[in-house]
């Protein structure tokens, strides 16, 4: 018979792997929006600090940005609001 903290144990581990997956994924789909913001500099658009940004659309809306020099190509996405 399993118990309540046995549960909540269980539960917990499978998060935190889930998490973790899901955490590398990020990264590598990161890895892969910058590296395509690089190929595409004609594309590539001025920044009020002086950079270049690079914006792309999702199916749903929602926007990943790349930006590139002086800031490092950190990406943040961005999700429509309703």
């Amino acid at each position: 018979m399993t118990t309540k903290l046995q549960n909540l144990v269980t539960e917990a581990v499978s998060l935190d792997r889930e998490i973790s997956d899901q955490t590398e994924r990020l990264k590598e789909l990161k890895a892969q929006l910058v590296e395509t913001a690089r190929e595409r500099e004609e594309e590539l658009t001025p920044t009020d600090g002086g950079g270049l940004r690079w914006t792309a659309e999702g199916n749903d809306g929602c926007i990943a940005r790349a930006r590139k020099h002086p800031a490092n190509p950190l990406v943040k996405a961005d999700r429509p609001r309703a």
